[in-house]
């Protein structure tokens, strides 16, 4: 009961998981990775003709088949933890860009600055020069 069958993380597990906002593990048990529709798959599979297969569904049948293998069950993994951290990639992302902007910004108005005093310097200079023609 406190173990997923499909993914093997137990509840303490799933819970502990750095940063996830995702369901919650009952839900993630009985929804994402509902035992019953792993064996309703089975069935489904073994009854469709295998001529009608798409696919997955013809690799899945092989893997189950022919090579008595299960590696098309997700194993410590699930849709919800990979979207978290497709979340976290992109927020993480985010405020690399962001703090990237913020640098631009910093040297921009250092940038400005700089132009401003040239522009001071360069009043400056004409003035002095127009007044030297005057007298």
């Amino acid at each position: 009961e406190n173990t997923c069958f499909v993914c093997g993380y137990s509840r303490s597990q799933y819970d502990d998981i750095p940063n996830f906002r995702g369901p919650s593990f009952d839900v993630h048990k009985s929804i994402d990775h509902d035992f019953w529709t792993y064996v309703y798959y089975y069935v489904y599979l073994k009854r469709k003709h295998k001529t009608e297969y798409s696919g997955v569904e013809s690799y899945v049948w092989s893997q189950i088949n022919e090579n008595n293998n299960l590696i098309w069950i997700p194993t410590r993994n699930s849709a919800a933890l990979q979207n978290n951290n497709n979340k976290l990639m992109s927020s993480t992302s985010t405020l690399s860009k962001s703090s990237e902007n913020n640098n631009t910004s910093v040297e921009d108005s250092s940038l400005i600055e700089q132009i401003a005093k040239d522009i001071q310097n360069m009043k400056q200079i004409i003035s002095t020069l127009s007044n030297k023609k005057k007298d």
